[in-house]
């Protein structure tokens, strides 16, 4: 691969998972200045519209090995290396029954919720020390301004 051109800026619009894992991708890149820019005030702030769960499969894995955090999945996933279910019946006792319906050859997959990937990417930012990355929190776009330098 080429080396990158010095000078090089990209805007990055959203803070959810692919906007934090893009803002770590280009900086891995060779971007000298990568801004996102995120409505939100933090990447904790829960969206009722956004409140569902990922499952990170082995090729979900591959893209967070890149940027170095699928080591992390463990701390704030569940791994998803089998499947139980319990039945309970009307006088109380319960039965386990665990199902081998997991393919041990596709490798782990991991459980998380919207949030807590979020939450991984923008921790892994933050632990980075990037000083090319910049993250802009109770911002927002509103288009691009055309000037003469």
């Amino acid at each position: 691969m080429a080396s990158p051109k010095p000078g090089r800026k990209v805007l990055i619009c959203g803070a959810g998972p692919s906007g934090l894992a893009a803002a770590m991708l280009f900086a891995d890149l060779g971007w000298d200045n990568v801004v996102l820019v995120e409505r939100r005030s933090g990447p904790s702030d829960f969206e009722q519209n956004k409140a569902f769960n990922y499952q990170i499969d082995p090729r979900g894995q591959r893209l967070l090995d890149q940027i170095g955090v699928s080591g992390m999945l463990g701390s704030y996933g569940v791994a998803n290396d089998r499947f139980a279910l319990t039945v309970i019946a009307p006088d109380g006792s319960a039965k386990q029954i665990v199902l081998p319906i997991v393919n041990p050859l596709r490798g782990t997959c991991y459980w998380m919720r919207r949030a807590s990937l979020q939450q991984m990417l923008f921790d892994a930012i933050q632990a980075r020390s990037d000083p090319r990355i910049s993250l802009l929190y109770s911002h927002s776009f509103t288009g691009f301004v055309n000037c003469a330098d």
